[in-house]
């Protein structure tokens, strides 16, 4: 139900974006008292608390019953780590990186140089 529902949200967003002619990128240049940036900011508050609850989660799977058994499901314990890092709005996220990433190359462009 959450992965259809935060699916349905991504497509929903990006839908919105591509209405309005903007990227995400251009969504983190922008003020953060915008509409669009704040739901931008909700989304990835959102999915970062998906995450946390996924990390609590394999910890206490993994407290409780151990690594290398099957939980719930039939689903191996140890494949659980593997759902903390998932991203349910990798846009967003790739936004983030492609700023920092320009940041980055701005801000030190001397610094491989001494």
């Amino acid at each position: 139900m959450l992965r259809s529902a935060t699916t349905e949200l991504d497509i929903a967003f990006s839908r919105l974006l591509s209405a309005l002619r903007v990227t995400a990128v251009d969504v983190y240049r922008g003020q953060p008292s915008d509409p669009l940036y704040r739901l931008a900011e909700a989304l990835v508050g959102f999915d970062e608390r998906i995450a946390l609850w996924r990390a609590e989660h394999y910890s206490v799977a993994t407290r409780v019953i151990g690594h290398g058994v099957l939980g719930t499901r039939r689903m191996p314990v140890d494949s659980l780590a593997s759902l903390i890092s998932h991203r349910r709005f990798p846009t967003l996220w790739e936004a983030r990186t492609t700023l920092t990433q320009a940041s980055s190359h701005g801000v030190c462009p001397q610094r491989g140089q001494a």
